[in-house]
C-alpha cells in the first residue's frame, strides 16, 4: 500500500480545519459529534483513553499537557477520571503503584 502523499496530508488538515470552523459556526461542540457517532463501533485504545484523560486535565487545569501539571494535580485528575469511569461504566482502574510500575519495567527488560 502506498503511503499518503504530503499533498494528501495537507489537504486532510485543511479539510479538518474547514469542517471544524463550519461546525463551530453552527454552534456545535465536540460532545455533539461524539453523541452522533455513539452507534459507530470504535474500539477503545490507549490513545483514545489518553485523549479523554487529557480532556479531563484541560477541564480541571486549563492544559491537556500532563508535563505541565504538579504531582498533586496529576493525583486529582486520576481521582476525577476514576470517578467518571465508575459513574459511567462501573469501572475502577487503580493507578499503578511505584512497586507495580517497577514490576512492569523489570518484566519488559
Amino acid at each position: 500500500m502506498a503511503k499518503r502523499s504530503l499533498n494528501q496530508n495537507s489537504a486532510m488538515h485543511l479539510w479538518f480545519d474547514h469542517i471544524s470552523q463550519a461546525l463551530n459556526n453552527e454552534g456545535h461542540t465536540f460532545q455533539d459529534l461524539i453523541k452522533k457517532i455513539e452507534r459507530a463501533e470504535i474500539m477503545v485504545t490507549p490513545e483514545n483513553v489518553k485523549f479523554l484523560y487529557q480532556e479531563m486535565c484541560k477541564a480541571l487545569y486549563g492544559t491537556n499537557k500532563t508535563s505541565e501539571l504538579g504531582s498533586d494535580q496529576v493525583g486529582k485528575v486520576n481521582d476525577t477520571f476514576n470517578l467518571w469511569l465508575a459513574h459511567n461504566f462501573e469501572l475502577h482502574a487503580p493507578f499503578p503503584s511505584d512497586e507495580g510500575l517497577e514490576q512492569i519495567t523489570e518484566k519488559d527488560l
